[in-house]
């Protein structure tokens, strides 16, 4: 029998847990955090949101980009020549209907601003390589 499905996916990222939140706000707030339970934390996160999107019918499953802070800061792991925090004053209309994650945005994530050139990090550490696993087609072994 012939699949006539219509392949789909989204892009963005996904509402994290509230306990990867408060450790990935630590670490930007410079509060030591245990990387290995950090890691931990992102690897279960990752697994639990593909196995979300596969249970939702998603058919290209992503990691819902678990392992980023925040888009509006994730430049400064990648890149060298950004630091501090640039000033803005940030309204999330968007979230007006979704209060829990109002709540989380309250904490204005802290920009960088460029410093200096600009460059790739040769060394990115795990945490900017957190993947989703592969299962083909979207669908785990087995499933």
């Amino acid at each position: 029998m012939t699949d006539h499905r219509i392949a789909s996916t989204h892009t963005g990222s996904l509402p994290r847990p509230d306990d990867l939140i408060q450790l990935m706000w630590a670490v930007g707030d410079g509060i030591p955090v245990d990387r290995e339970a950090l890691e931990s934390r992102i690897a279960s996160s990752i697994t639990e949101i593909v196995r979300r999107q596969v249970d939702a019918g998603v058919s290209v499953v992503n990691d819902g980009e678990m392992s980023k802070p925040s888009y509006a800061t994730y430049v400064k792991d990648r890149l060298s020549g950004f630091g501090g925090e640039s000033v803005q004053d940030y309204h999330f209309q968007d979230l007006v209907d979704f209060p829990r994650s109002a709540r989380g945005g309250a904490r204005q994530p802290r920009s960088p601003q460029a410093v200096g050139s600009s460059m790739h990090r040769a060394d990115r550490g795990s945490r900017s390589r957190g993947r989703a696993p592969r299962h083909g087609r979207g669908r785990p072994s087995g499933a």
